[in-house]
C-alpha cells in the first residue's frame, strides 16, 4: 500500500527566495518506518503519510487550494506558511 505514497517524496515546495534559513533534525529511519506503519490501520494515515512526506503543517494542508499543486512538476505552493524559511539539508553536497 506505502507504494501509492512513493510520489510524495518527489514533490518539491516553494518558498519566498528571501527566506531565512534554520536547520532542522529529521526523523530517524525507524521512527518513520513506525509511522508509516500505523498509517496503514489508521482512517486518516493517507493525510499522515501527505504531511510526513511534504513537511507540511496541519493548517498549511487546510489552507491548500486546488490551484496551489502544479501536476505536471510534482510541485506545491505554500503561499501561507507559519515560519517561511529555507531548509539546510546536510546530505546534499
Amino acid at each position: 500500500m506505502l507504494e501509492s505514497y512513493r510520489g510524495y517524496r518527489n514533490l518539491r515546495l516553494k518558498f519566498p527566495k528571501n527566506a531565512p534559513t534554520r536547520k532542522v533534525y529529521p526523523l530517524e529511519d525507524y521512527e518513520q518506518q513506525e509511522i508509516e506503519k500505523a498509517c496503514l490501520t489508521d482512517p486518516y494515515g493517507d493525510v499522515f503519510l501527505f504531511l510526513l512526506y511534504t513537511g507540511l503543517r496541519r493548517l498549511e494542508l487546510y489552507r491548500l487550494k486546488w490551484k496551489d499543486i502544479d501536476w505536471e512538476n510534482e510541485c506545491l505552493l505554500v503561499e501561507k506558511s507559519k515560519n517561511v524559511c529555507n531548509i539546510l539539508d546536510d546530505n546534499k553536497k
